[in-house]
């Protein structure tokens, strides 16, 4: 998932060059299924450790973060919780 994260940058980059929005409708939905699988299993509250539960907050918090923006580039808004 972190690789995947790590390349919206480009993503980005690569729609404007493009001038193709789909490229990052591709992202987006390829970076839910992935964060779906992840949370499906790494349970985040009922971590192993306290370290382990910050690092997949910070993950899931950012994932959050990145979707969100990826969404309103697409004029698409999202809802606050799910």
């Amino acid at each position: 998932m972190i690789l995947g994260l790590e390349k919206y940058p480009i993503v980005l980059d690569q729609a404007r060059l493009e001038m193709n929005p789909s490229v990052i409708a591709n992202f987006v939905f390829g970076l839910a299924k992935t964060f779906n699988a992840f949370y499906t299993e790494h349970s985040v509250g009922k971590a192993e450790s306290e370290e382990k539960k910050q690092l997949r907050l910070q993950l899931c918090r950012f994932t959050a973060n990145v979707l969100q923006s990826s969404m309103s580039l697409l004029g698409i808004q999202v809802p606050e919780r799910m």
